[in-house]
């Protein structure tokens, strides 16, 4: 059953085009096909995502011909299927279906298939190229070619007449304009790609570069005589082994002199030797770049390494460092290099020494890329590098491995040394029913939270009874205050447009949420990232049954002191719209009428589909209120975790203006709890009583057939005496 389709990313590697990776999407077809496929063609060509997939085509280049037809691993390129992955996947506007990750060399035709396929070419990430592709007949409304690359329009015509008012409403037109200038891969690529085939070879587009390890191809345009002599005159100043500052000086006079300096510098990475201006000549040319790609020079000693790397991320615009594809690389090379970096705690009398680029503060550097170097362990990354988002295929690999057709329940978790500021996900839910139950709101109309009781089967699909749902994840993504701002509003943009707000679903897209901001702040929309284990796997703490307390972790720790929870609460989650929750309550108030015989319900209120949301962190003992908790807004969080330098201040300033302006834009400005009853909801997620024995078994060591069965068994032992 279902619209089934398989996706595909290929690339022309060393003169030969090859599968790199490849999923199965169980309902996808036409516009949504556009859809998934517009998103991953964003994601491949993001300039963000650039370097990490440059580093996995890099990779491939140094495979033999023995790795394309034996690789027992199923996923290689873990980078390159994660933005398949999440382009195929997710949308911040509310759409999320789970897929199923396939082995990499599954070809073309070997899918589940009734709805053709889809194909990216980004063996040039400057013109990422797409078709989609019908090899045997699909389940559509018109015939298309065989053996074809189709564009979008063909595709989509096979689905729908263009000329309908209902497309109109669809939206499909301007669906279509976003394609424009978007190439189409050709039936020779394909061909090359998959041999046995009989692909039609119609196409007469110009083929894509192939990705090759010698950097001296005889392809290179031919450069004029003026830009040879300024090469030759930098290959001088970059290879001289005594200083001479009339030089230095006269080369920095040049026109283009830092772009130039940079070409020339990564043109002879691979035999660079040490000179008397190499470190300078370096800083020169990568002072302004955001992302520091590093891989190609490893030449450099260590002692220089670290010593270019404290200058860049001390005086330069270096958010990120990539380290990628150097086998000679060792953990004790990672120390040195990043020794002078070490970042102090957040401040004097906290107590878990939380790192400074979670509160948003220390020195620049916030992400390592450290792809296709497997002698560099997760366990060494994330006891020594966890205050870094860090890109290790490993970490890529991990909660992909779950989405494979052969995956195993248990998990590999990943234990950050480093405490997170942000250690807790909590999602309180409230059904539209319960929402609209009179009985369980209180005289002002706001929900009675302690006349709600907690919830009896919380995995249950069914969102009936009198219980709330609840789910609490402990974060391991490394979470910065740009981070925190951007992740938490793409999330309650998700879950506010989301028509399929389910218990398995929405952990998952939060994982994506998380996973698609970039550890810096840009207006990044399309930035991949490792996607949370504990999310993607829907690995979360909660209670199950009444005698179990909310919120304890797997260890019967309440969050340290210091550390900051996200609390979600999800009104009405699993109505589609508002207006369905009209419907329901209508039906509700006049099931009450017809109890109570009157025309007036007991309490007047409305109900209403919304998320909201709150940071709260528990206060120390000494400095606990009433409450035992401080909850606050955006705002109040980035005051709390950040310093009171200028800059910080700025950068406050700067987080808490964009947070109103996208909540504006999105009509979800209201989207602040700030009623007095969050502390209600956060007594019930942190109980003030500790956990008892019974109570430290989490829910995802309980099978909750067994645990009901055993619950049947208990009441009839006792009716029977």
């Amino acid at each position: 059953m279902g619209q089934r389709h398989q996706l595909f990313v290929i690339a022309k590697i060393n003169g030969r085009y090859r599968n790199l990776c490849v999923i199965h999407h169980q309902w996808l077809y036409g516009h949504t096909a556009l859809r998934r496929c517009l998103d991953a063609l964003n994601i491949f060509s993001n300039a963000t995502n650039r370097m990490p997939i440059q580093q996995e085509l890099i990779s491939a280049a140094a495979h033999d011909e023995e790795f394309w037809g034996t690789c027992s691993d199923a996923i290689p390129f873990p980078f390159i299927l994660s933005c398949l992955v999440t382009g195929a996947s997710f949308n911040v506007e509310g759409y999320y279906y789970g897929i199923l990750v396939e082995d990499f060399q599954t070809a073309y035709n070997q899918g589940d298939n009734n709805n053709g396929i889809t194909i990216f070419d980004i063996s040039d990430l400057d013109n990422v190229r797409y078709c989609f592709v019908d090899y045997h007949g699909m389940e559509s409304e018109r015939e298309v070619s065989l053996m074809t690359p189709l564009s979008a329009r063909t595709y989509l015509e096979a689905y729908y007449e263009l000329d309908d008012p209902k497309c109109e409403e669809m939206g499909l037109l301007p669906l279509l304009d976003k394609f424009k200038g978007r190439s189409i891969i050709t039936g020779a690529a394909l061909q090359d790609t998959w041999p046995e085939g009989d692909w039609q070879m119609d196409e007469c587009d110009p083929q894509p570069q192939a990705i090759n390890l010698d950097d001296n191809a005889d392809n290179q345009p031919t450069k004029s005589l003026r830009d040879q002599s300024m090469d030759t005159f930098l290959g001088m100043v970059i290879s001289q082994t005594e200083e001479n500052p009339d030089l230095m000086a006269e080369a920095q006079m040049m026109h283009d002199f830092s772009s130039r300096l940079r070409e020339q510098l990564y043109d002879r990475a691979a035999n660079m030797e040490r000179s008397a201006y190499l470190l300078d000549l370096l800083y020169m040319a990568l002072q302004h770049d955001k992302v520091v790609d590093l891989s190609p020079f490893k030449t450099l000693t260590i002692e220089d390494l670290s010593l270019l790397v404290t200058r860049l991320c001390g005086n330069g615009k270096m958010k990120g460092l990539c380290l990628s594809n150097m086998p000679g690389l060792t953990e004790s090379d990672l120390e040195l290099i990043l020794a002078k970096l070490s970042p102090p705690s957040v401040g004097a009398g906290s107590e878990c020494a939380l790192s400074p680029r979670a509160a948003g503060r220390g020195q620049n550097l916030m992400a390592m890329i450290l792809l296709e170097d497997p002698q560099i362990s997760i366990d060494f990354l994330t006891k020594n590098l966890g205050q870094y988002e860090i890109y290790h295929s490993e970490i890529f690999r991990i909660p992909l491995r779950n989405m494979c057709a052969d995956a195993e329940e248990s998990i590999q978790e990943l234990e950050y040394a480093a405490p997170n500021i942000i250690s807790q996900l909590v999602w309180v839910g409230v059904s539209s029913r319960q929402s609209c139950d009179s009985k369980l709101r209180l005289d002002n109309g706001q929900i009675d939270w302690s006349g709600i009781k907690y919830s009896f089967d919380a995995a249950s699909p069914f969102h009936t009874g009198p219980s709330i749902k609840y789910k609490n994840f402990l974060l391991d993504v490394p979470l910065s205050a740009g981070k925190t701002v951007r992740s938490l509003q793409r999330l309650l943009q998700y879950l506010t447009f989301s028509k399929r707000n389910s218990f398995e679903d929405w952990p998952k897209a939060a994982a994506r949420c998380f996973a698609t901001t970039s550890p810096t702040f840009d207006k990044d929309e399309c930035s991949v990232g490792p996607l949370s284990v504990r999310l993607s796997y829907n690995d979360h703490v909660m209670s199950f049954g009444p005698r179990k307390p909310l919120g304890p972790n797997r260890k019967g720790r309440l969050p340290p002191s210091g550390s900051w929870a996200i609390i979600l609460v999800h009104e009405a989650f699993d109505a589609r719209n508002q207006e369905e929750l009209d419907l329901v309550h209508e039906s509700k108030s006049q099931e009450e009428n017809r109890e109570s015989q009157t025309e007036v319900s007991a309490r007047n209120f409305k109900p209403l589909k919304r998320v909201r949301y709150a940071l709260a962190k528990m206060l120390p003992a000494e400095a606990a209120t009433e409450n035992r908790f401080m909850a606050t807004d955006i705002l109040g969080y980035l005051e709390n975790v950040m310093g009171g330098t200028e800059e910080e201040i700025s950068e406050v300033r700067e987080l808490n203006a964009w947070w109103h302006k996208k909540s504006e834009t999105l009509g979800n400005d209201n989207n602040y709890h700030g009623d007095e009853d969050i502390y209600d909801i956060l007594r019930k997620v942190y109980p003030s009583e500790p956990p008892t024995e019974e109570m430290e078994e989490p829910l995802g060591s309980v099978d909750p057939v067994d645990h009901i069965m055993r619950m049947i068994t208990t009441i009839a032992t006792e009716r029977d005496s």
